[in-house]
């Protein structure tokens, strides 16, 4: 004879995705370590000195993401870039030239676009069918600008 109570009750099973489990995880794991509350704006407290802070804002940060100054070719490097600093304590000076010789050139090489070796998307080198799309392209703007106002095609009043 059985009965109800000797019956194992059904089980639920609850599955979470990934986001959802991972908060599940912080949670225990803040509970397991006696963490009710995190707030990342907290002021420090007093007497502390964050020397991390204090060499990202005079050494730098070495952050892949940090926004670096544009490169030129018309100018050089100015005395604040990393690499500036590197080639200076390998005992470069400004205005000469690399290599160990010092025989290479000091001015940066010149870009010069050569016509016949251009690649996709140079401006001379824009193909006959483009330009004729482009042209029809022209052609239908002007048109739709030619076109009344659809207030007067349907009679409306424009008050």
């Amino acid at each position: 004879m059985s009965t109800d109570v000797d019956q194992e009750a059904p089980r639920v099973v609850i599955r979470y995705n990934r986001a959802e489990r991972h908060k599940n995880e912080l949670k225990s794991l803040k509970k397991l370590c006696g963490i009710k509350s995190y707030n990342p704006d907290s002021k420090l407290a007093d007497g502390y000195t964050d020397r991390a802070q204090r060499r990202r804002d005079t050494v730098g940060s070495q952050n892949p993401h940090e926004k670096t100054q544009v490169a030129s070719v018309d100018e050089s490097i100015s005395k604040e870039n990393k690499g500036f600093k590197l080639l200076q304590k390998m005992g470069w000076k400004e205005g000469e030239s690399l290599g160990k010789e010092n025989e290479g050139i000091v001015e940066p090489i010149k870009v010069i676009a050569n016509q016949g070796t251009t690649g996709i998307g140079a401006e001379a080198s824009v193909p006959p069918a483009t330009k004729e799309k482009s042209a029809i392209w022209v052609k239908t703007q002007e048109r739709f600008n030619k076109l009344p106002d659809t207030k007067d095609i349907l009679g409306l009043d424009s008050d």
